[in-house]
């Protein structure tokens, strides 16, 4: 459920892209995944990295994935969701400007999903890849999670694990 406090007020766009977003569940660990399409998902490689067994929880109701693709270097991995569908998140076609606002969509140490505000602070490039920095920083508890904006599409996905950067994502 997207959250408001300290007089905080999230946009609609915001609200409804909640939606698309679950929480993960593994033999190992938990994490976030967003929907790209009616039944694709996407949540960091670490999240999923090992596990004999993956999971997502939607609406309260738990239904195994099957892990499609995973890559270490970018952090990234696709899940395949049988059975329910999820309203995908569109991606921003424009760049990340310096100051944007987005919000930090995930569920910090597998709790109820949780949405915090911030703005994009910088960006860094690093062996190929870019790195959106934000401030508030995403928690290292936080796995794969999108970027919404104030519209509800997804700037990128973010993946923060202990030591490396929050924002690792292909392109600039």
């Amino acid at each position: 459920a997207a959250a408001s406090g300290g007089g905080v007020s999230t946009d609609l766009g915001v609200q409804r892209s909640m939606a698309s977003v679950a929480i993960v569940l593994t033999d190992t660990g938990t994490g976030t995944a967003f929907a790209v399409s009616a039944d694709t998902l996407v949540t960091a490689e670490h999240v999923v990295h090992g596990a004999n067994k993956v999971a997502v929880r939607l609406d309260g109701r738990v239904q195994e994935v099957q892990i499609v693709s995973t890559s270490t270097r970018l952090d990234l991995a696709t899940l395949h969701l049988s059975g329910d569908r999820m309203k995908p998140l569109t991606f921003q076609a424009a760049p990340a400007q310096l100051g944007q606002t987005v919000y930090a969509a995930g569920a910090a140490l597998g709790g109820d999903l949780s949405l915090t505000r911030g703005i994009v602070s910088g960006h860094r490039y690093e062996a190929g890849l870019a790195h959106l920095l934000t401030a508030p920083a995403t928690n290292p508890a936080n796995r794969a999670l999108p970027l919404p904006t104030h519209s509800g599409t997804v700037l990128r996905a973010a993946a923060s694990a202990a030591g490396s950067p929050a924002g690792v994502a292909p392109g600039a």
